[in-house]
């Protein structure tokens, strides 16, 4: 095995539990999916291993003492709350705290599925996401997902033998395209995740929704939960369910007669939360049936209203462009994905 993939990131899909309602057991997890758990481990007498790094690798197996030295260095290890180097020799007493990746439930397959692959080199891979295509393993789906190219192709077709998993630290729902990262090895995966998780990576999509928006820009800020009686749907409701805060700005890039050209942007990472934060506002995406049609959205499912328009077979909104820090240079980079051809094709025919 070459030695990019040794120390690959194990990561997989992490179901969460959403109180006593059996409803939402396995339900969705939000856009950031990188699961890490903390863990606290105290030293009651001097270990064998007494380096830092070396100590911690041997505890984690399926992780590096590269990365341990690297994330040490960027002080996510803590030794009785303080920052320490990676050649800090442990005694007894000492109290060590971090956060080590969630370890996956299955063994995901390797499956010759075509990528668009954007930008790769030995701690990335982005690529531009088509419609219709889920990103990992769930419960009821065990391949054909992006996870499963992405094996394939970094295992150069061969069997998973060894448990690899790609590093997918955000998601895009099934029938939304556009960029998506995901990473080659425990720390660009670790590092990825935290970028992430502290809401320092820039997202920007294209949505068409149905309405002529009246502002130029704005902020939606509404919060976002579990819709009460639509298993598989968020909401803005009073009633929802874990309700968190949840934040879209948005642009107007382009007016059409009943339409609108959409340039948003994410502030948090909420499941479905621009197509619900626009349906709240009372402008759903175009094609969006699960949220275009919701009680009070005020939207068929079709574009019907524009005989210039065909119906559309999903919601309109593309992943455009991903903002974020690369793990080793820690330079900043941007990924851009075209609109597809049946985005372009909807806008050019809301220009008649």
């Amino acid at each position: 095995m070459s030695s990019k993939l040794r120390n690959h990131p194990v990561h997989g899909y992490a179901p969460r539990r959403y109180g006593a309602d059996p409803r939402y057991l396995n339900n969705r997890v939000d856009e950031e999916t990188a699961s890490f758990r903390d863990v606290t481990i105290t030293l009651n007498r001097p270990p064998v291993t007494r380096r830092i790094d070396r100590h911690l690798a041997a505890r984690f197996s399926n992780l590096s003492r590269n990365y341990f030295q690297q994330v040490i260095a960027e002080g996510e290890v803590r030794i009785n709350g303080r920052q320490v180097k990676p050649n800090y020799r442990l005694k007894s007493g000492d109290v060590i705290t971090l956060k080590v990746p969630q370890l996956p439930d299955r063994i995901i397959v390797s499956e010759a599925i075509p990528l668009d692959i954007l930008y790769e080199d030995d701690h990335l891979i982005v690529i531009n996401k088509r419609a219709g295509i889920i990103c990992h393993p769930g419960r009821n789906n065990f391949s054909g997902t992006i996870a499963n190219g992405l094996v394939y192709h970094m295992l150069e077709g061969k069997e998973n033998t060894d448990n690899i998993n790609p590093g997918i630290v955000h998601r895009l729902d099934k029938n939304t395209t556009g960029v998506m990262v995901a990473a080659r090895n425990a720390y660009a995966h670790h590092h990825l995740s935290r970028q992430f998780a502290q809401r320092r990576v820039r997202k920007k999509y294209l949505a068409i929704v149905r309405g002529e928006v009246a502002n130029d820009s704005g902020l939606i800020d509404l919060p976002v939960g579990y819709h009460p009686t639509e298993r598989e749907l968020m909401t803005c409701r009073s009633d929802g369910i874990e309700m968190k805060p949840s934040k879209t700005e948005y642009e107007v890039r382009e007016r059409f007669s009943g339409f609108t050209l959409l340039i948003v942007r994410l502030l948090t990472g909420r499941t479905h939360q621009i197509r619900v934060h626009l349906q709240a506002t009372g402008y759903p995406i175009v094609g969006d049936c699960g949220y275009g049609d919701l009680p009070g959205g005020g939207a068929p499912r079709s574009t019907a209203g524009n005989p210039a328009v065909t119906p559309f077979p999903r919601q309109a909104l593309h992943a455009w462009r991903l903002t974020l820090t690369h793990p080793v240079t820690k330079k900043k980079v941007e990924f851009v994905a075209p609109p597809p051809g049946d985005l372009a094709r909807l806008t050019d025919s809301l220009r008649v």
